[in-house]
């Protein structure tokens, strides 16, 4: 989705500076006022798609940004969307921990809930061979076989609506209590997926499988680090070129 460098505040009603709030390999983030301003490449669909599952999150015991539709009631506008400034401190691993009868009453809340426009889990990318950013025939054909492989090996894992980026950072503890930001991974996905950050034990099927989504959803974003990555599923690749 085409965007200009800088979001426009203007879109939202607001006149503030903006206040760069740091950025990652994929997404730039700003503060304008009582607002944080994204940068995103998911569809208005997708968007959309999160207003029941943060009613589930809420239930659970979960604080939740507030999303902020443009003048035009869109809430994707010129590639950015924007969300309600939460103040707090960030967490450590241990307080991301202590979140998970939140977590696990988040995944129970949501069963039954649709998949994702545009965002497909590991199921869908086996079958499909592609969905939002991901095409695996557009890989490598070894790089693509071992994903599927590693996809089919927990193709029986219990699945449902997963947050999807379960870290520290995405935890804020706000004065009303903690607060899970950045959904924008969020999906239907095997539920082990957010378990591993809560200290739950994974299996090294699981762990692969993880790694090898991870490398599925880098490959045209950030091919450095989805090489890299690749090695670790692929270790007679070596330094060399992925087969």
């Amino acid at each position: 989705m085409l965007r200009a460098d800088l979001p426009d505040p203007a879109r939202w009603g607001r006149s503030g500076p903006l206040v760069p709030c740091g950025a990652g390999a994929r997404h730039a983030v700003w503060r304008c006022e009582d607002l944080v301003i994204k940068s995103t490449n998911r569809a208005e669909p997708a968007l959309r798609w999160l207003a029941p599952v943060h009613a589930r999150a809420r239930a659970a015991g979960l604080i939740v940004p507030e999303p902020v539709p443009a003048l035009s009631g869109l809430l994707v506008s010129g590639g950015w969307t924007a969300e309600r400034f939460l103040p707090g401190p960030g967490a450590s691993a241990r307080d991301l921990q202590e979140l998970a009868p939140r977590i696990e009453a988040f995944h129970r809340l949501s069963r039954g809930l649709p998949p994702r426009p545009g965002v497909p889990g590991m199921a869908a990318l086996l079958r499909e061979g592609r969905g939002g950013d991901v095409t695996l025939w557009a890989m490598p054909r070894r790089l693509a076989q071992v994903i599927r492989a590693a996809f089919v090996a927990v193709a029986s894992e219990p699945a449902g609506l997963v947050h999807g980026d379960l870290n520290p950072g995405n935890v804020i503890l706000t004065p009303n209590g903690p607060a899970l930001v950045d959904w924008d991974e969020s999906r239907a996905d095997h539920l082990f997926l957010d378990l591993a950050p809560l200290g739950v034990r994974q299996s090294v099927r699981q762990r692969r499988a993880a790694l090898a989504y991870e490398v599925a959803c880098c490959w045209s974003l950030e091919p450095e680090r989805a090489r890299r990555l690749a090695r670790r599923l692929i270790p007679s690749a070596g330094s060399g070129r992925i087969p």
